[in-house]
């Protein structure tokens, strides 16, 4: 694969990643119209019952995830007895997750002191049994970095939802108009699956052996890291309290808003093209060096920035009396930052097969994490917390650093290094945050609205110009920086 080869597959990347945001942003305004117009119509013990049931559906899908999609995407000559495994597989995940919800249903509804529950837990159980049929060859089209049929997709089974969860609650204003939207999306999603893409499913175990070692470590990681993901509010809740674990959980969704909404689709759109290149090391680790890059240029800056106006973000997003997740928001927003710089890493040791050393490190950060957030939470609080999640991103960065190294045969300073301008482009604009900022009270004084854009846009000119003087002084040479310029030039010339 030559230079141009390799840009080539750098701009589908970059293309697909653009692709998975507009979708995202798309479906995020889709249901943000769904949201305002069901709670028009609906209660919030409506809401109440249906998130008792959906939270619980979420963990077992996160536990039992098998990556079908990442299955696919690896095994990239995969033979039609793979796809009939993999579908085999997806059932059988299908019928255990309903069978744990309807075995759930009595007991939760007599824990909750609501029968309602019952039927709520047998709906869902329904629904991720119909999730179950998806076709796997239908993520062909992310192996080959096709995100177009996704994005069509996506769109229409959001809109089936909300079209059959309307209808349904203008009617009968009942809490089965979110169950029947859920249901409505998951049904169109399986049967488009199908449309865009030809197969006729066979019950089969035969390539089982084949797909057993990626996708055994792969669902022992997705287990480890669903406890990761959901043992902070677990833990708070009992130590700290419903109110500072409230303030926790929205200060947490927050602060990963920019991973989320940023590096998640870049990592996404990553994956399948660093897969295209299984066998030829070098250029899969360059290829995941520029995705570094990017990242650290792209997801840092937005993060620190976040910090940076994490109280008059908090106030304007949520309103007053949320100084508690403005507080999570300044101190754990960095640090996803660097972890999403990073996050590319899981992508690239999946890649190449190597998918054991995921599982470890999952591993290893929830038995660094459960102690340090029991001893902190308990002994300093909220805050104590806060700070031994700092310690334990860090670490998490370095294992992070350690799983490159081991997957590339690599040093694990060398994403840092790549990195290097992106980083350091941070010191200016955080030294005006931190140190010359809060002293210009000509800005403190502003409205709110005029307050943020005034810092954002200050923060932005200091990040932009800073980079791009670090990279005038490096001798311009081939990156992210260049890329950007060539694609402001080309709409320039259009």
């Amino acid at each position: 694969m030559n230079a141009a080869h390799q840009g080539g597959l750098t701009a589908r990347v970059m293309r697909g990643a653009a692709i998975i945001v507009a979708g995202r942003f798309f479906l995020r305004i889709i249901g943000l119209v769904n949201t305002i117009l069901l709670a028009r119509l609906l209660t919030p013990e409506d809401f109440g019952l249906i998130a008792i049931g959906v939270v619980i559906i979420q963990i077992l899908e996160n536990m039992s995830d098998l990556s079908i999609s990442r299955a696919v995407v690896k095994f990239r000559d995969a033979s039609s007895e793979v796809f009939d495994t993999l579908f085999t597989i997806s059932l059988i995940r299908g019928v255990i997750v309903m069978g744990i919800m309807f075995a759930l249903a009595l007991p939760a509804a007599a824990f909750y002191e609501d029968v309602r529950i019952t039927n709520i837990f047998l709906a869902l159980g329904l629904v991720s049994m119909v999730k179950s049929f998806r076709n796997p060859r239908f993520f062909e089209f992310e192996r080959d970095l096709d995100f177009s049929r996704e994005f069509i997709v996506s769109i229409l089974t959001k809109i089936a939802s909300v079209a059959v969860s309307i209808i349904v609650a203008l009617i009968f204003r009942t809490y089965w108009a979110i169950i029947l939207g859920i249901a409505a999306g998951t049904t169109m999603e399986v049967v488009l699956s199908f449309v865009f893409r030809a197969y006729r499913p066979r019950l089969s175990f035969k390539a089982f052996n084949q797909l057993i070692g990626f996708m055994g470590w792969l669902s022992a990681s997705s287990v480890v890291i669903a406890l990761n993901n959901k043992i902070g509010p677990l833990v708070l809740g009992r130590i700290v309290g419903a109110g500072p674990t409230g303030s926790y959980y929205i200060g947490v969704q927050l602060s990963n808003l920019v991973g989320r909404e940023f590096a998640a689709p870049i990592v996404r759109a990553l994956y399948p093209g660093l897969s295209s290149l299984q066998g030829q090391d070098l250029r899969m680790r360059n290829a995941f060096l520029r995705g570094v890059e990017a990242m650290a240029a792209i997801v840092a800056p937005a993060a620190f920035g976040l910090s940076f106006i994490s109280k008059d973000a908090t106030t304007l997003v949520l309103g007053e009396g949320w100084d508690m997740a403005a507080m999570v928001l300044a101190v754990l927003s960095p640090i996803y930052g660097l972890t999403g710089m990073l996050s590319g890493g899981q992508s690239l040791a999946m890649a190449a097969g190597k998918v054991r050393p995921v599982f470890f490190r999952e591993l290893y950060i929830l038995i660094i994490q459960l102690p340090v957030l029991i001893y902190t939470a308990t002994h300093y609080g909220l805050e104590g917390a806060l700070w031994g999640s700092v310690g334990t991103g860090i670490i998490y960065i370095g294992l992070q650093s350690r799983l490159y190294a081991m997957t590339v045969d690599d040093h694990w300073w060398r994403p840092f290094w790549i990195a290097r301008r992106g980083l350091g482009a941070l010191i200016p604009m955080s030294i005006w945050f931190w140190g010359i900022r809060p002293e210009v009270m000509a800005i403190e004084k502003l409205p709110l609205i005029a307050r943020l854009l005034t810092d954002c846009t200050t923060g932005a000119l200091l990040y932009g110009s800073t980079l791009l003087a670090l990279w005038l002084l490096e001798g311009r040479p081939d990156g992210f920086e260049r890329q950007v310029l060539g694609i402001v030039k080309k709409r320039r010339l259009a």
